[in-house]
């Protein structure tokens, strides 16, 4: 190169053959344009390490751009799947809250029916001990009137067999004073007394005829019988003492009556309340049945409600599990935020030395000389065009900062939406709830009015 110019130096003084002060000039004017020149070959080579230092960082940002996006990807991915593992968890916590008020209503029920209980039990008790009572008293009353009945018995036989001697005896003594057969007795009761009524008034018949056949013109003198006399008085006597055993079977037989009506009572109170307790043991077995299947309601919930909380824990597991993949990807992407920064700033400084080296090339092919203010303008030139450089660096990263805050801007409103939809769900699910307490505490007032609780529950809902 220094041959060159010296054969070049050589030529031009031959050919313009200029004196000595200016051919000095024109020598301190190539001497500087040489260091120039070497200065610029330093800066082509430091361009040119620069340039392999570019490529190794270009490819180095490929690969982090690759990882980046898969970071990306994984993190979209574990965002999804923890707004899914949040939605499954606020339908499960929700779920489980449907199931402890559902189990609290079970509950309430359950000791409402345990108390129905306990006084359906109080009271077939005390039925129980009056049936027994009464039972105990119809024993009692049914055998006095048996021991009644029996007494009767031997007195209507003993009637009967006086009432029969009665009539033997003056159906043997009026035999032969009779003309006409009389007619059987009745071999009841009341035709015994009949006929013995009739025997007492036959005799006072014939007593008449005879005083009537006997007068005070007649010529023939009654003979009173005498014996006849006092066996007249003995019978009437008799028939009194047997109207007054008749008087007192009379109400020996109404208060029969009375028993019989009493015992038909007592049998109908009986078969009532034999209905009554099988109507209570059947509303006691329904109550038993109703009790055994909340039970096994409630243990139903129990079994539901752990099977919950377990999917409970193993989600907040996998919360965790999430965040901390999170917290892995916020790095990540800080790393990957930072290698992109130093990407931008060496592509800028790439541009920047592609710049100045192209600027230098098109003075180096330029021929003739250059003056100082030349340079200057160069100078001035290479500057502008690095801040113009990095006026556009700063407007990308502007524009990069303006699409991630429009981005996140879109994603909170997505989830604002989200939210604000599952939100009206949510009360609307509670509105049919709501509505479903109402209208079944109003199919039940009864149980309303007797529970203060629900009184209250009532009230609180309208």
């Amino acid at each position: 190169m220094r041959s060159k110019l010296q054969r070049e130096r050589t030529v031009w003084r031959k050919r313009w053959r200029l004196p000595g002060s200016s051919w000095r000039d024109y020598e301190d004017a190539l001497s500087q344009r040489e260091s120039l020149i070497k200065e610029l070959h330093a800066e082509a080579e430091m361009h040119h390490h620069q340039l392999g230092l570019l490529t190794q960082l270009q490819s180095e940002l490929c690969s982090a751009r690759e990882m980046s996006e898969f970071l990306q990807a994984e993190n979209d991915l574990a965002r999804d799947q923890t707004e899914e593992s949040e939605r499954l968890l606020r339908g499960h916590v929700q779920s489980l809250r449907e199931r402890d008020s559902e189990c609290e209503d079970l509950r309430l029920a359950l000791e409402q029916l345990r108390l129905e209980k306990d006084s359906l039990q109080e009271e077939l008790d005390s039925t129980r001990d009056k049936a027994r009572s009464m039972l105990l008293e119809q024993g009692e009353q049914m055998a006095q009137a048996s021991n009644d009945l029996v007494l009767l018995n031997h007195r209507v036989c003993r009637l009967t067999g006086v009432l029969k001697e009665s009539l033997a005896s003056e159906e043997s003594e009026s035999s032969d004073k009779t003309s006409q057969p009389l007619r059987h007795p009745s071999s009841s009761f009341v035709g015994s007394v009949m006929v013995a009524m009739m025997k007492t008034a036959s005799p006072e018949g014939s007593e008449e005829q005879q005083e009537g056949i006997v007068s005070e013109t007649s010529a023939f003198t009654r003979i009173p019988p005498s014996t006849h006399t006092e066996g007249r008085e003995e019978r009437r006597s008799r028939m009194v003492d047997l109207l007054c055993d008749l008087g007192e079977s009379v109400s020996d037989l109404q208060l029969r009556v009375q028993r019989d009506a009493e015992q038909q009572t007592v049998c109908g109170l009986q078969e009532a309340l034999q209905e009554e307790s099988e109507r209570r043991r059947q509303h006691v077995s329904e109550l038993r049945q109703t009790v055994e299947r909340l039970q096994a309601q409630v243990e139903k919930d129990a079994a539901v409600l752990l099977q919950k909380a377990q999917e409970e824990r193993n989600l907040r597991k996998l919360c965790r599990e999430l965040e901390e993949n999170m917290e892995a990807a916020h790095k990540h992407r800080a790393e990957n935020s930072e290698l992109r920064r130093e990407v931008a700033d060496l592509r800028r400084l790439e541009q920047q030395a592609q710049v100045e080296a192209q600027v230098l090339r098109e003075e180096l092919n330029r021929t003739g000389v250059q003056s100082a203010a030349s340079a200057k303008a160069l100078d001035e030139r290479i500057q502008l065009l690095r801040e113009v450089e990095k006026l556009k660096a700063n407007l990308m990263e502007t524009e990069e900062n303006r699409a991630k805050v429009l981005e996140r801007a879109k994603r909170h409103q997505r989830v604002h939406a989200m939210n604000q939809s599952k939100l009206e769900r949510e009360l609307h699910l509670l509105d049919e709830m709501i509505e479903t307490v109402r209208q079944t505490l109003s199919s039940i007032p009864d149980r309303v009015k007797s529970c203060p609780e629900l009184q209250k529950l009532v009230e609180f809902i309208g």
